[in-house]
Order: structure tokens, then C-alpha cells, then sequence
């Protein structure tokens, strides 16, 4: 009786188209994780740049309200009569403003609100510089009244009376564009009137 043995000595067609799908497949896979990992990175660099700015709005606003509380209480000689602790951010006859600033503002300015900022050595700005960005942020303050201090009889507040204490409701909404779509990060607080 005779045995018939059978050489293999390659892979056939079909295998090699097969092994061909697998690894272009795998590769496809790799490829698509990849993309979506930069595309995901860029996102997120726009949401942190969002809220990096978004603090930074509401960090300006302090720092304007008290520099006028430092100034009442330094040797710059202000009226007691005529001091506004919001100066530089809004008038004492209005109750809402909106407008913008960066982080060298001095006071809050009504039009700005709709102006891209610029970045130069990572610090973002209104003024022209190296290069332009999508960032826009507007800044709302309203003022109102807590009536959480309405119990104590000796507290009178100059705009709500005795009924509550001032205060500003602080709105910060940073917009921008990130692959055709317009995006935002909103956040809010209050400030007191400490005097």
C-alpha cells in the first residue's frame, strides 16, 4: 500500500487576502483610536482654555471691587459720600451691565464682550498680537439683594435698604469656535458689599 503525502509549501490566495483584511482591519482600528485620542486632546485643550478664563474673568472682577474697598480705606481720601464700591465696573443708577476685560483691565468696558482675544507669552489679551484665537468672553454683572441679614435690626444697605445686604450676581461666559461649531462655558457667582 502506497502513501500519498500531500506538500504545503505556501499559503494560498484566499488565506493571504484573508490575513490582508485581518491585519487592514486591526490597522483601521489602531488608526480610528488614534484620531479620536488628538481629537478628544483638542477638545479638551479648548475646555480648559475655557475655564482658565472663565476663572480669570471672575478673579479681574475681585480685583477691580477691591482695589475701591483698599482705596476707602487708604490715604487716597475718598468721599465716603460719593464711594461706590462697584466703580470701574458699572454706574450706582444701573442694575445690570455686560461688557468685557482681560487680565490687565482696570474696569469692565461695554463692547468688549464681543472681541476675540489675542494670545502673546500665554497670557490672553485684547490687544493684537502674535496670533488671534476663537475666545470671546462676556462678562454680566446685576446687582440685588440678599435677604438673608433681613433678621438683624441694626443692618441698612445703601440700595436694598433694610430688607437685605447688596450684592452681584457675577456671569462669565467664554464662547468660541472649535471645528465649525460654536461652543461655551458659563459659570456664575456673587459678590458681597463688604462696607
Amino acid at each position: 500500500m502506497r502513501k500519498f503525502a500531500t506538500e504545503k509549501d505556501g499559503f494560498t490566495i484566499i488565506e493571504l487576502l484573508m490575513a490582508s483584511l485581518i491585519i487592514t482591519i486591526g490597522l483601521m482600528a489602531v488608526i480610528s483610536m488614534i484620531i479620536s485620542a488628538f481629537t478628544s486632546t483638542a477638545s479638551l485643550s479648548f475646555n480648559l482654555t475655557a475655564s482658565y478664563l472663565t476663572q480669570e474673568g471672575f478673579e479681574v472682577v475681585r480685583r477691580i471691587r477691591d482695589t475701591n474697598f483698599n482705596r476707602l480705606y487708604s490715604d487716597d481720601a475718598v468721599d465716603e459720600d460719593t464711594y461706590f464700591w462697584l466703580e470701574n465696573l458699572m454706574d450706582e443708577s444701573e442694575d445690570s451691565v455686560v461688557g468685557g476685560l482681560d487680565y490687565d483691565s482696570d474696569e469692565l468696558i461695554q463692547g468688549k464682550e464681543d472681541e476675540t482675544f489675542y494670545i502673546n507669552d500665554g497670557l490672553y489679551s485684547y490687544e493684537p498680537s502674535s496670533q488671534e484665537t476663537t475666545f470671546r468672553r462676556e462678562i454680566t454683572l446685576e446687582r440685588d439683594c440678599y435677604a438673608g441679614y433681613a433678621d438683624t435690626n441694626d443692618f441698612d444697605d445703601d440700595y436694598c435698604g433694610s430688607d437685605g445686604a447688596e450684592y452681584v450676581l457675577v456671569t462669565v461666559e467664554v464662547t468660541w469656535e472649535e471645528r465649525e461649531t460654536e461652543r461655551s462655558h458659563k459659570a456664575k457667582t456673587k459678590l458681597f458689599n463688604w462696607y
